[in-house]
């Protein structure tokens, strides 16, 4: 799930799956339009899609 909360992005899931020792970074991109051609980084309160990258630092 994500939340805006005073123009910070908070995001839960599940599973969790920063388990056994290896730590995931994780990204949150957003566009104000689907449309948009590029995801950006960092987001703000004009976005309204969102989607979370996960990698391996």
């Amino acid at each position: 799930m994500i939340v805006m909360s005073n123009d910070v992005l908070i995001v839960t899931w599940t599973p969790n799956l920063n388990s056994n020792g290896e730590m995931r970074v994780y990204t949150v991109l957003g566009k104000t339009n689907l449309t948009d051609a590029a995801w950006m980084c960092p987001t703000n309160s004009g976005h309204r899609f969102f989607k979370v990258k996960v990698e391996l630092p």
